[in-house]
């Protein structure tokens, strides 16, 4: 989960937080709700620290870093993403640990939970739609970077699958 180690060295970097929760999703949820909602300020704080020669070297390095990090619309698209997600995931959490709960309504709420996740990887454009608006850039990594051609074994021939891996949405969708 990179995306999360990412979100981790931000937060701890840069504000006095605890540790993401590998248990509590809505910690991950508030984080991500944060992220998203203050982009454009933590990018400028960001660049504000890097720019700052009064600053460590160490310092400098680690906003460049986690800068060039939120400048790929990979980063803004998981944002987005895991933010829509857990947002759900917690608002269910939240109803499921009500004491008076009734076990329809928690099979009722786990059936939607399901749902609502199977239709949530369709919706990529959408996704994508709402992360360009949040980003700095508006194509993928693998779009912009050098293409690198593997050496074919005797007997191999370049398939199809090779042309679509080769295309950074396509690459993002399916390995992601």
């Amino acid at each position: 989960c990179s995306f999360f180690s990412l979100l981790q060295e931000f937060l701890q970097a840069h504000f006095t937080v605890k540790s993401l929760s590998t248990t509590r999703w809505s910690a991950r949820a508030d984080a991500c709700k944060n992220l998203r909602e203050s982009w454009n300020e933590i990018h400028k704080a960001l660049v504000t620290i890097e720019n700052d020669t009064q600053q460590k070297r160490t310092v400098i390095c680690e906003a460049r870093g986690i800068r060039l990090k939120l400048e790929r619309l990979e980063t803004d698209l998981m944002t987005v993403f895991w933010g829509c997600l857990l947002d759900r995931i917690n608002a269910t959490s939240k109803k499921l640990q009500s004491v008076e709960i009734d076990i329809t309504i928690v099979i009722e709420l786990y059936e939607a939970l399901i749902h609502f996740i199977g239709e949530t990887r369709e919706n990529i454009d959408d996704f994508e739609k709402k992360a360009k608006k949040l980003s700095f850039v508006k194509e993928y990594e693998k779009d912009f970077q050098r293409n690198r051609n593997r050496k074919l074994l005797p007997g191999e021939t370049n398939s199809g699958e090779d042309m679509l891996q080769k295309n950074g949405r396509e690459n993002f969708r399916i390995n992601t």
